[in-house]
């Protein structure tokens, strides 16, 4: 588990990038149009790749330095659920699409991190 520490220290900012690149303007055009941003929206920005950091540690499957394009790839698979979250505002039930997309953003990550195989370093 010590090593998966390291991995969010030195790789947070490999997915935090891409992430923010499409989490921030989608939130910040969703707040000029008027419409209101919850905590799901911005817990959107960092819990998926603590999920991604778990579902790793869990497997017992060691990541390696050939792994490290899962975490840009999880970045950009975040930044366009927050897209499509900006598409989906609207309604009376923002609140519950606002969690709808941070758990789709939670489920990817998951995926991403038992789906991909190791690679050779």
């Amino acid at each position: 588990m010590g090593d998966y520490i390291g991995v969010a220290v030195f790789w947070s900012p490999l997915y935090m990038v891409p992430a923010a690149i499409g989490i921030v303007p989608a939130l910040v055009t969703l707040r000029e149009r008027g419409e209101r941003t919850f905590l799901p929206d911005w817990a959107t920005l960092y819990l998926p790749f603590l999920v991604w950091i778990v579902f790793a540690a869990s497997l017992n499957r060691p990541k390696s330095l050939g792994n490290v394009l899962e975490v840009p790839m999880l970045g950009l698979s975040v930044a366009v659920t927050a897209l499509f979250r900006n598409l989906a505002a609207g309604g009376r039930r923002d609140r519950l699409v606002s969690w709808l997309f941070l758990l789709l953003a939670c489920a990817i990550a998951a995926a991403v991190a038992m789906f991909t195989p190791l690679l050779p370093e």
